[in-house]
């Protein structure tokens, strides 16, 4: 979703796909109502403040990935 293209959804442009405030529900609401297969959105993780979520769109179904950084200073993914 480029939210550039949603006049409401301004507020939460910081770059494109990420959205800042938005809650699991809100990213599943906006998913389905805008989205297409393969589309995503990145957003602060409810749970840990300090990683993020992936939320993804396939067909129908929503997946949340966990991204969350180690002790390496790499990126991790749970989903």
């Amino acid at each position: 979703i480029c939210c550039s293209d949603l006049a409401y959804m301004s507020d939460y442009r910081r770059p494109c796909n990420f959205f800042y405030n938005v809650t699991g529900e809100e990213a599943e609401r906006l998913l389905r109502q805008y989205g297409s297969d393969g589309e995503f959105l990145a957003r602060p993780s409810e749970s840990q403040p300090l990683n993020f979520t992936l939320s993804i769109i396939r067909g129908k179904a929503i997946t949340h990935v966990k991204i969350q950084k180690n002790s390496d200073d790499f990126l991790d993914l749970f989903g």
